[in-house]
């Protein structure tokens, strides 16, 4: 029986949230709340609760998962009471305990969620506003009045959401407003010369009306930076509005990316636990780099969950994913999913044996089959094009390739992870027990001038081709002066200085002779004190 028939992908990840239509009971299952996420959602309702501040906006990097928390969030004030629950139980007992004390919650929300697109700000917003009304059993008798007075432009839109905020006031518990893709409501504006008047306007009104109201646009960049082709003045006149608004960033962490890899894997019951000994190899590499006993201890359980990706494979798949080819934990999911060439569904078809693991080697396979073209053509393509050259061009056993495939990788995307390629990373990379075993593969690959040693790292590079190794010329030239005085002696100074303390106790000038050492014990004193006699 192949893997393909015991391990499936959760697909929900995969493609991007949308907060007008995803909401439901089933979306909260399967969901991580991790770290960032409740970061973010506890800095909301800890500001709103203690100071009022009602305007906010999230940013982060495209597929991120802005949308998903912010729909949590949506969940955790929707007047379903089967949404609330589900959504009430995918927090922790903190975040529950602070939702509790910041926000109140008795009939429900008025939710406007709307997605920014090619329509006028005003016709997005009021179209929610009008679904929001709707959707809320205590205001659906209010939506044929409010549909027969649409606004006409960004001031009336405002007009009319302060009149109909204080109006449903007896009727919800507050007012929830969502704008994502709140960047093509800002591009829309800065693309037809507007100005920002709706958002600035908003976010005073939000501070006069006495219904609860709180605003969440989504954004992927500052406000400023939607406006960087109209001038330094409008830049900052942007940026002066957004400053209206509490900025909460929000950023996945590559530990947070394995959380979600690992609950995205699904075992079937007939799969057994996870015994292979690439987990500890694998945590005994990262711990010999950052010895936090803490992320050793969570990383364990995650990477076993894991499985079949090699642990490696993913911790290294978040770093990747931040690139500027690919789309933050969309694209991780993505990936997980794809059938392409080298995928990693590819290998659950053709491999049966539990053991076996999709490695580093496979997964640069994939990278170079089928997004070498977007790699080569971002910051990271210099180092890709050398990697890729040096392993085209040689010819060695599977093994020892597969080694040096690891060593691309690892020194690619690996840093923001911490990992670096030494040799337990590289015996964990292939599962090789025997370091001496290790040895002879990277001997090999060193004699053809493939990889050089890094002593200050302890580890192996991809080599450039250079014929003179500079940074290990540099490494040989630090270690010879490091126990010599020629640098100091080539040092220009002035020897006599002019002895202001005995000027100032004494009253006499007198001129001091000055010396460099390079160690204290290096000081002749029998030669200074008959000097002073």
């Amino acid at each position: 029986m192949t893997l393909a028939k015991q391990y499936s992908i959760a697909v929900r990840h995969q493609r991007s949230t949308r907060i007008d239509s995803d909401l439901s009971v089933a979306f909260f299952s399967g969901l991580v709340y991790h770290g960032t996420a409740q970061t973010a959602l506890e800095t909301l309702l800890r500001q709103f609760g203690q100071t009022k501040q009602s305007a906010y906006t999230l940013t982060g990097p495209y597929g991120s998962g802005k949308s998903t928390i912010a729909l949590l969030l949506t969940g955790l004030l929707n007047a379903d009471k089967a949404i609330f629950d589900t959504a009430y139980q995918t927090i922790n007992r903190q975040t529950q305990k602070l939702l509790e004390k910041s926000l109140p919650y008795n009939k429900g929300w008025l939710q406007i969620r709307s997605v920014g697109g090619v329509n006028t700000p005003v016709d997005v917003f009021w179209n929610a506003t009008i679904n929001a009304l709707k959707e809320h059993p205590n205001t659906s008798d209010l939506t044929s009045r409010y549909q027969k007075i649409p606004p006409k432009n960004e001031a009336e839109l405002i007009s009319h959401w302060e009149s109909l905020f204080e109006e449903v006031k007896p009727f919800v518990d507050g007012v929830l407003i969502i704008a994502d893709e709140m960047g093509k409501t800002l591009e829309y504006i800065n693309k037809n010369k507007g100005e920002l008047h709706l958002f600035q306007d908003l976010a005073e009104v939000l501070g006069r009306v006495n219904t609860p109201v709180i605003f969440l646009g989504l954004l992927h960049q500052a406000f400023s930076e939607y406006a960087k082709d109209r001038g330094t003045k409008l830049q900052e006149e942007w940026g002066k509005i957004q400053g209206r608004y509490a900025d909460i960033p929000y950023n996945v962490s590559t530990d947070e990316t394995v959380a979600l890899i690992a609950q995205s894997i699904v075992p079937s019951k007939a799969v057994s636990k996870d015994t292979t000994a690439y987990v500890n190899m694998t945590l005994n590499a990262i711990a010999s780099l950052d010895n936090n006993k803490n992320r050793i201890e969570q990383l364990s359980t995650r990477l076993h969950n894991a499985a079949p990706l090699h642990p490696l494979v993913a911790l290294i798949l978040g770093p990747i994913s931040k690139r500027r080819f690919s789309q933050n934990e969309r694209s991780t999911f993505g990936f997980l999913n794809s059938h392409e060439q080298y995928s990693f569904q590819m290998f659950l078809k053709n491999h049966s044996d539990c053991s076996e693991r999709y490695s580093l080697h496979h997964l640069w396979d994939y990278l170079e089959t089928n997004l070498e073209h977007a790699i080569l053509g971002s910051p990271d393509g210099r180092g890709w094009a050398e990697a890729s050259e040096v392993i085209n061009r040689i010819d060695v056993p599977k093994t020892t390739l597969n080694i040096l495939k690891s060593i691309a990788l690892i020194s690619l995307f690996g840093k923001t992870a911490k990992l670096y390629p030494t040799e337990l990373t590289l015996q964990a990379a292939v599962g090789i027990n025997d370091v001496l075993e290790l040895r002879e593969h990277l001997s090999i690959l060193q004699n053809i001038s493939a990889i050089i040693y890094r002593k200050y790292q302890s580890s192996w590079i991809i080599f450039e081709g250079s014929d003179l190794d500079i940074p290990a010329l540099l490494e040989d030239k630090i270690e010879q002066l490091t126990n010599s005085n020629e640098a100091i002696e080539n040092i220009k100074f002035s020897k006599q200085i002019i002895a202001k303390g005995h000027y100032h106790t004494f009253g006499s000038l007198r001129w001091a002779e000055q010396s460099l050492l390079q160690h204290l014990d290096s000081i002749d004193l029998g030669k200074i004190n008959s000097q002073q006699k």
